[in-house]
């Protein structure tokens, strides 16, 4: 119920990492390369991207963890829906989201990275690392992914939520990575018009989920004060 919403919303976010991130996948030095190896890069950068997500997921996950062992899960639950409703409605106004400033100069340190990265994209590894590199960049819609998995109190769903976040977006990327500028994003743009209601969804379970009302999988019973964790029973 909660990782069909995360490849659903990846596949909603394509056309948002096509304008964000298809530049930096156009420009990758893959001109002199066979078409084998250019096809090999262009996957490992793919790879590279969404291994960053999981990463985040990870992160989120032991972020969530620690929320979980203090009790405090199923309110977590309840406020990460209550976000995502409200950045849904901000999306469907037009509003995009900004930037963290106290990150501003990891930013800057990302964009230095993937300039220096760029040149050695050209053989797999380094575009792997360049991919790596991309999936940090700032993103609205990977900034509501790792909401999301930061409500499971669990590394694993969490890791678990942004690779499936990250393969959603994977074709749409896969495919202007090998079609170029050839492809007419503009046939697709109606998936754009998709990304608030999957988000109102993802929110909408993720308060479902925080009711605690003894759903298996739904609104399975979260553990909502610390006497609750620590049982000697």
């Amino acid at each position: 119920m909660i990782l069909l919403p995360a490849i659903v919303l990846g596949l909603a976010s394509s056309l948002h990492c096509v304008g964000m991130c298809g530049p930096l996948s156009l420009a990758m030095p893959a001109g002199n390369l066979t078409g084998g190896k250019r096809y090999l890069n262009l996957l490992m950068y793919q790879l590279g991207r969404v291994s960053t997500y999981v990463m985040i997921g990870v992160i989120a996950g032991l972020l969530g963890r620690g929320i979980l062992l203090a009790g405090y899960q199923q309110a977590l639950s309840v406020v990460m829906g209550l976000i995502i409703l409200i950045a849904a409605i901000g999306y469907y106004a037009g509003r995009k989201a900004k930037r963290v400033s106290f990150l501003r100069g990891f930013y800057l340190y990302i964009n230095q990275l993937i300039a220096r990265l760029i040149r050695k994209a050209a053989d797999p590894r380094g575009a792997f690392m360049f991919g790596m590199a991309n999936g940090l960049l700032p993103c609205g819609m990977v900034y509501l992914a790792a909401a999301g998995s930061l409500s499971f109190g669990s590394v694993y769903y969490a890791a678990l939520f942004m690779l499936f976040f990250g393969l959603g977006t994977l074709p749409a990327m896969l495919l202007l990575g090998f079609a170029g500028r050839r492809l007419a994003i503009g046939r697709y743009r109606w998936l754009s018009r998709v990304s608030p209601f999957v988000m109102v969804l993802m929110g909408v379970l993720l308060l479902i989920r925080g009711l605690n009302w003894g759903i298996p999988y739904l609104s399975p019973s979260l553990i909502g004060s610390p006497e609750e964790v620590i049982s000697c029973h």
